[in-house]
C-alpha cells in the first residue's frame, strides 16, 4: 500500500497541503471537545443530586473543571488567533513521516 497511493509529486504535495489545512481546522475542534467535557461533567454531577453532600462535592468539582476548561480555551484561542502558535507548534516532521508512509 505504501507508495501506491499517489503516483506523482504533484498529488503528494496536494495531499500534504490538504492535511496541514485540516490540522489547522482541527485546533478549534479540539477546543470544542474540551468544552464538551465541561457539559458532561456537569450532567454527571447532577446525577448525584440524591445525596446532598455528594452533590455539593460533585458539583464543586465540576465547576472547578469547567472554569479551568473555559479559561484555558479563552487564553489559547486568543493566542492562536493572534499568533497561530498552536499550529506552529505541530511537529511537522512527524506529519511528513506519516505522509510519506502513505505516499511512497
Amino acid at each position: 500500500m505504501s507508495g501506491k497511493l499517489f503516483k506523482n509529486e504533484k498529488n503528494h504535495t496536494a495531499f500534504s497541503a490538504k492535511l496541514l489545512y485540516y490540522l489547522r481546522q482541527a485546533i478549534p475542534m479540539v477546543m470544542g471537545a474540551n468544552i464538551g467535557t465541561s457539559v458532561t461533567n456537569t450532567i454527571v454531577s447532577i446525577a448525584q443530586i440524591g445525596d446532598r453532600d455528594e452533590f455539593r462535592l460533585a458539583f464543586a468539582a465540576a465547576t472547578v473543571h469547567d472554569i479551568f476548561n473555559w479559561l484555558t480555551i479563552i487564553v489559547l484561542l486568543i493566542v492562536e488567533v493572534i499568533s497561530g502558535y498552536l499550529f506552529v507548534r505541530i511537529d511537522k516532521q512527524s506529519l511528513w513521516f506519516i505522509i510519506d508512509i502513505f505516499t511512497y
